[in-house]
């Protein structure tokens, strides 16, 4: 009788132990699949306001952080492959005091490849916006933009940044040149007329014709999100209604032009050309594989590799 009681309250010790052990995989299971649906959807934009998809910065650098930046590349939802190649330019770029978070910035989306893809980039990457505007670049992005950013990033910025998909940046030289400037109510990049000019409170900081890319304080980006000028004069050559919009609200009265380091490249047809420099903040019209090749190639782009077994890069082919 003890030894049929005593195996009666085994099996009942055990039959708890499986419940418990059941109950606890349901927990983990219900757990793992509500984060995955959130992050998911997350990332898609299902959840964010007006159609704007922010997704997490990258990490930031080891070391003491002096500044922080962020860099909105423009690109239209078909760019896969320039994306693919710009995350390679950049992401092999060391930023040791600064903080630099590169984005890339597109209109919605319109098809189901775009989505698709674009969708497949969000999850992989985590580096793209998707702004609730058309995909036109004199009717209302830039401004979407900048108004959009206090309200859709997770964190403030010292500075954020308008840069062309075909401008080659030295992050490093970059947040150099940022780094003893002012935090706030700061206008930065590149004064034209003339390519010669180093005044930047007369003419076209950015290029008329064609964006290179500016800097501009957080607390323009935030005057630009509830200010009445703006979004009262977006129809035009936006760059240069981004000027006007600081010139009528009496904004930016620290203007700073980088020059000899940002230019247009040497081989490009327009604009204010120079031979590539050591000093180099921005590099304007890449228009071809081979002109990025040549400034990688300046640069040393690839100096950080290591020898290693699984790849011969400079080595040159045996002969037969």
């Amino acid at each position: 009788m003890e030894m049929h009681a005593a195996g009666s309250v085994r099996w009942k010790v055990l039959g708890a132990l499986l419940l418990v052990g059941l109950c606890l995989v349901c927990f983990v299971v219900f757990f793992f699949d509500l984060e995955m649906s959130s992050s998911i959807s997350q990332s898609l934009g299902l959840f964010v306001p007006c159609g704007l998809v922010s997704s997490p910065p990258r990490a930031a650098p080891a070391g003491h952080i002096e500044l922080s930046l962020l860099i909105g590349i423009f690109t239209r939802p078909t760019d896969y492959a320039d994306r693919h190649f710009l995350r390679l330019v950049y992401g092999t770029q060391p930023t040791p005091f600064a903080y630099i978070d590169v984005r890339f910035v597109m209109c919605n989306l319109t098809d189901l490849e775009q989505r698709v893809v674009v969708g497949l980039e969000i999850l992989r990457y985590g580096d793209i916006i998707v702004l609730d505007s058309a995909e036109d670049m004199d009717n209302g992005k830039t401004y979407t933009y900048f108004s959009s950013l206090p309200g859709i990033l997770p964190r403030r910025y010292d500075y954020v940044m308008k840069a062309d998909a075909d401008t080659y940046l030295n992050l490093g030289h970059l947040a150099a040149s940022l780094r003893p400037l002012p935090r706030e109510d700061l206008y930065y990049g590149f004064v034209t007329p003339p390519c010669s000019s180093r005044d930047a409170h007369h003419g076209y900081i950015y290029v008329r014709d064609g964006i290179m890319g500016y800097v501009m304080s957080w607390d323009l980006a935030e005057w630009i999100a509830v200010s009445v000028i703006p979004p009262n004069d977006v129809a035009g050559p936006e760059d240069l209604l981004v000027g006007r919009w600081l010139d009528k609200g009496n904004k930016a009265k620290n203007r700073f032009t980088e020059k000899p380091g940002m230019y247009d490249y040497p081989g490009a047809d327009e604009g204010c050309r120079h031979s590539l420099i050591p000093e180099t903040v921005a590099i304007h019209r890449l228009k071809t594989q081979a002109m990025w090749i040549d400034v990688l190639n300046y640069f040393n782009a690839t100096k950080a590799l290591r020898p290693s077994k699984l790849y011969h890069i400079n080595a040159r082919p045996r002969s037969s």
